[in-house]
């Protein structure tokens, strides 16, 4: 790799040492992004941010005042997730189709 990279690593884990709960897990991910995009990923992550943190406001009554965890998004409702992971500049029809045996 010729330029420089910034690497985020983040853990999740939920019953991990509960041994009785076959569905327990503990993982790490990790993102790398080249050092000169920050600014743009910065940019990108305020604006998801302000619209997670308003949505959630509105639909659950208070405030988040800390860091937005993925959990959050299960208490919003599908439309509200459909509509945030929405690309604002460029609009994307998704069409769900259901198929019958």
């Amino acid at each position: 790799m010729a330029s420089d990279y910034t690497i985020f690593v983040d853990e999740s884990f939920d019953g991990f040492m509960n041994l009785s709960k076959m569905d327990g897990y503990f993982c790490y991910a990790a993102l790398m992004v080249p050092t000169e995009k920050l600014p743009d990923l910065e940019r990108f992550w305020s604006r998801r941010k302000e619209a997670l943190v308003n949505e959630y406001a509105k639909t659950k009554g208070h405030q988040i005042a800390d860091e937005f965890k993925s959990g959050y998004l299960n208490k919003l409702n599908f439309d509200s997730r459909k509509t945030l992971g929405e690309n604002p500049t460029r609009k994307v029809s998704i069409q769900c189709v259901q198929s019958h045996p």
